[in-house]
């Protein structure tokens, strides 16, 4: 890990939304709340905090998928903050999620292969061929079979569709993960699974996670430095 160097820079941070309230005038209120920190390159981040504390806000706001308020975004040096379309694309590659209920986030109706391969179908020009050979390759690497792909996700346990979210997000070949809960979801027979893996795809990949979790329970044994956010604010 590289303890001098920045992957992401984030300085007075501010989220906002508009509450709409049946008969009732909108109010504004701030989801994240002048956040200041840094995540250096091959490290894992570790954010705790209560239910709606901001610290999902947080993480989709540096993905993009939210656009800030107030503040500045540094990836790599490059500011980020105002981005969009095309000038965000290069970067939408380099940065992936891993979300909270795997289930729900696989589409019942494909197959893992095209689960899997659909992030490389968007952005690569790649023959079906190709992309089953990486499908492939991701699943082994997630520890999963390769007859696997052609299955559907009703077909799989938790801890195995959270696998495959995993491959699906590191197909791409990223540097930054948001892992947004991943293991909230899961047994706690299956947590630390899911986590030891975690570690070795960043070992093998020198991925850059940021590890959001509601409890310090399993946050402690992965991550490199911890974080508190409460009420949209910051305690390092």
């Amino acid at each position: 890990m590289n303890h001098t160097e920045p992957l992401i820079e984030v300085k007075d941070l501010v989220k906002e939304f508009t509450l709409r309230r049946p008969f009732r005038s909108p109010v504004r209120f701030r989801a994240v709340n002048g956040v200041n920190f840094s995540i250096y390159r091959g490290e894992t981040f570790g954010l705790v905090g209560e239910s709606g504390c901001g610290k999902s806000t947080l993480g989709r706001s540096i993905l993009r998928i939210y656009r800030p308020d107030f503040g500045k975004i540094w990836y790599s040096g490059a500011d980020i903050t105002a981005l969009s379309g095309r000038d965000l694309e290069p970067y939408r590659r380099r940065m992936q999620i891993i979300f909270q209920d795997p289930y729900s986030s696989l589409n019942p109706a494909m197959q893992v292969r095209d689960i899997i391969a659909e992030p490389l179908l968007l952005k690569n020009r790649l023959s079906r061929e190709e992309c089953d050979e990486l499908v492939r390759t991701m699943l082994i690497q997630v520890g999963m079979y390769v007859g696997d792909m052609y299955k559907y996700p009703h077909e799989f346990s938790g801890g195995q569709h959270q696998r495959i979210s995993i491959a699906r997000a590191l197909i791409v070949r990223p540097e930054f993960i948001l892992c947004d809960e991943p293991i909230s979801a899961l047994d706690v027979s299956i947590q630390a699974q899911v986590v030891n893996l975690l570690e070795e795809l960043q070992q093998e990949f020198g991925l850059t996670y940021l590890f959001v979790a509601p409890d310090l329970s399993m946050v402690r044994h992965i991550s490199h430095r911890i974080a508190v956010m409460y009420r949209g604010k910051w305690w390092k």
